[in-house]
């Protein structure tokens, strides 16, 4: 899902994650699911993304109660993508 395809681009790793979070616990075991995505998701901690209001930020913390929103840092302010429902992870950079 993350790579280019002949009939659509590549997806960001955190909107995957979103759509598993919003379809996946439905058709897949829950308990290998969820392992299966926070390793995942951790992988990330460290990276620098691009939020969709353009603005770029390091991937600071990971919520467990929702794996494809984290907190970002930008600058001296950290934003908790649980609390700013309008922004989310656009794309790594």
């Amino acid at each position: 899902m993350t790579c280019a395809r002949v009939y659509r681009g590549p997806l960001c790793p955190f909107e995957v994650v979103s759509i598993f979070e919003s379809e996946g616990y439905s058709k897949y075991d829950t308990k290998y699911i969820i392992t299966f995505l926070e390793g995942i998701v951790q992988t990330y901690i460290h990276n620098s993304v691009k939020l969709s209001n353009d603005v770029i930020g390091e991937i600071i913390l990971i919520n467990k109660s929702e794996l494809s929103r984290p907190i970002i840092k930008v600058g001296e302010e950290y934003i908790d993508l649980t609390k700013h429902r309008n922004l989310h992870i656009a794309s790594l950079v």
